[in-house]
């Protein structure tokens, strides 16, 4: 019988941010509940949205509906997942709830994350695209619509 040799696979090098994540994975000492919830929030399409959204200031529940063209109660249950997840922090801001991207991550897993979401999608047109609704956007000039 013939053996035939192969080479070993060699996946690429891990970026750093990547790699720090996976170290809090393991060091962070969280539950495999409290990582799972971290996952399933960035799991999402619109949640990521929102996410980087939030990177340009804080809004409220009715500028991410106008920026998603979506319906309120789905924006709010997006904002619940990232909020129990420990990604959004909120604030009440006169009549309005604000949401934002917390100040203090949660735990170094949390910050990890954060950052890296923070140097993803830099060029991604949608995310371009709903940065430049946000910077226009006013709850104000919204809430006087309806």
């Amino acid at each position: 019988m013939r053996r035939l040799h192969r080479k070993p696979i060699l996946s690429p090098p891990l970026d750093p941010a990547k790699l720090r994540i996976l170290v809090y994975i393991n060091t962070w000492g969280g539950t495999v509940k409290k990582t799972t919830k971290v996952f399933k929030a960035l799991s999402d399409e619109t949640r990521v949205r929102i996410l980087k959204m939030l990177e340009t200031r804080p809004l409220c529940v009715c500028e991410i509906q106008y920026v998603l063209k979506g319906s309120q109660p789905n924006v709010s249950h997006h904002l619940k997942t990232l909020y129990e997840a420990g990604l959004v922090e909120s604030k009440k801001d006169g009549l309005w709830i604000a949401y934002r991207l917390p100040e203090k991550p949660e735990t170094p897993f949390h910050a990890a994350a954060l950052t890296l979401l923070r140097k993803s999608l830099v060029a991604d047109e949608t995310v371009k695209r709903d940065k430049t609704v946000v910077s226009s956007v006013n709850r104000i000039e919204i809430t006087c619509r309806k």
